[in-house]
């Protein structure tokens, strides 16, 4: 039990810190900018994001122990992944339509968008390639990475919004307001979070 509490944190450590999707790898980066518009939007999307992503993984760690020793697993291995998401939105909209059935439509639309991105579709591809976790990848690794992906995405919310809200004062030129501003704070973020993988520069 330790050490399946060990392989989760150490995984789901590296997954916000070191291989952060959105920030080392632009993964939901389009979701990100959506969900920073409100506190209320950020929590909520990023709770449920991080719940998918975590079942996601459970699912996609099965998953690749059937397939893994394929000699066309890399040629599947998207579609295969792709199908998990498929099943945990199908898994999610059930259990909504029956415990809350009358904020279903609502919450669907959320669902939808949590479900179908980058970031999930990272947290459930990224484990069986990753570099920092080992090459055979434990269920708990796989746990803690895909959680560690939803939080990662939450931690980078909260840093964007923070940032979005004070780059819109009078200190900031008026033709870099915005999504301008935005993008370039995004990409020096993205830089610092790329320099802790080690990544040396190519000249």
């Amino acid at each position: 039990m330790m050490q399946f509490l060990f392989d989760f944190f150490i995984a789901a450590v590296a997954a916000v810190f070191i291989e952060n999707t959105i920030f080392t790898r632009g993964l939901g980066a389009s979701r990100m900018l959506m969900a920073v518009k409100t506190p209320r939007t950020m929590f909520k999307f990023s709770i449920m994001l991080t719940s998918i992503t975590t079942l996601s993984g459970l699912l996609g760690w099965g998953v690749n122990l059937l397939i893994r020793k394929s000699p066309i697993r890399l040629y599947i291995e998207p579609l295969v992944f792709v199908i998990v998401l498929i099943a945990v939105y199908v898994i999610y909209s059930v259990v909504l339509y029956f415990v809350l059935p009358q904020s279903y439509r609502k919450m669907s639309e959320i669902l939808l968008l949590a479900v179908f991105n980058c970031a999930a579709l990272g947290a459930i591809l990224l484990p069986a390639h990753n570099s920092v976790i080992s090459a055979e990848v434990s269920l708990a690794s796989w746990l803690g990475f895909s959680f560690g992906t939803g939080v990662a995405f939450f931690l980078a919310t909260v840093l964007v919004f923070e940032g979005t809200r004070k780059l819109r004062g009078t200190q900031v030129p008026a033709a870099f307001r915005g999504l301008p501003a935005t993008l370039i704070y995004i990409g020096i973020l993205s830089l610092a979070f790329y320099g802790l993988i080690g990544h040396e520069l190519p000249f």
